[in-house]
């Protein structure tokens, strides 16, 4: 009996240790040769994070201009891992928006999130090992955000002055005094900047300025 209860024990153990190695390793012997795929962050002004994972758990993690990273398939092709889709996540900076995605010079397909967007590549491993695939390089498309400008007169109200794009420079005056420039919550500005968009953010568009005078 004790030999058949420590037999057991020894069967229990080893099945959890093969469970924890499935789960902490993405691919195994099973799934035959596994094949790399490379993923090149080209270009992306104006996009705060880009972040990447795939259905194989080969990849997890953030991405910088000029960064690579390499996601894997295995090569028998009737196990799930044969097929792996690596999915990218991309936010912009305060006062940009995302308006496309570049894959190997064309434009790519993606999916508008709440914050960004979302796009995919589909890849299979190869039955024959060391068979090439086709890697990609890709680079987020922005465009600066447009904000009106608007001139609190103390005597008439609200004045428009007309739309600025974040980091467009100011190029609008007043006249009546002499004028140095505006200013924004107290600080001379000259340009349309990453706080001024955040503010135009929250007020439908919309920034609120003042005109410095000179004596």
């Amino acid at each position: 009996m004790k030999t058949k209860k420590i037999l057991l024990n020894v069967a229990s153990a080893i099945m959890m240790t093969s469970m924890l190695a499935a789960h902490t390793c993405a691919l195994g012997w099973q799934d035959g040769v596994q094949k790399s795929w490379s993923f090149t962050y080209g270009d992306g002004v104006g996009v705060a994070s880009v972040s990447v994972s795939d259905t194989n758990d080969t990849v997890d993690t953030t991405m910088n201009v000029g960064d690579t990273v390499f996601s894997k398939t295995g090569t028998i092709a009737w196990r799930d891992s044969y097929t792996n889709i690596t999915t990218f996540t991309a936010e912009p900076k305060t006062g940009y928006e995302i308006i496309g995605v570049l894959e190997n010079g064309r434009e790519g397909d993606f999916v508008s999130t709440e914050d960004g967007i979302q796009f995919s590549f589909t890849r299979k491993g190869a039955e024959i090992a060391g068979l090439s695939g086709k890697d990609v390089t890709f680079s987020i498309k922005t465009q600066a955000k447009e904000y009106c400008l608007v001139y609190q007169e103390p005597t008439v109200g609200d004045i428009e002055l007309g739309s600025c794009r974040t980091g467009e420079g100011i190029r609008y005056t007043i006249g009546g005094r002499p004028f140095k420039g505006w200013a924004f919550e107290g600080k001379p500005v000259t340009h349309v900047t990453e706080e001024m968009a955040a503010y135009g953010d929250a007020y439908n568009g919309t920034i609120h300025i003042t005109p410095i005078f000179g004596e």
